[in-house]
């Protein structure tokens, strides 16, 4: 299994960042958004 992150998208965000990543196993993606994270 592999793990690609993708971007933070967090250039427009003072309190929050969203993570982007995918899984890949063989040919098979998994597209994994999460949103809005609060960071401190």
């Amino acid at each position: 299994m592999e793990l690609m992150m993708l971007g933070t998208g967090s250039a427009s965000s003072i309190q929050f960042y969203n993570a982007c990543s995918t899984l890949k196993k063989n040919q098979e993606y998994m597209l994994i958004d999460g949103g809005k994270i609060k960071h401190k």
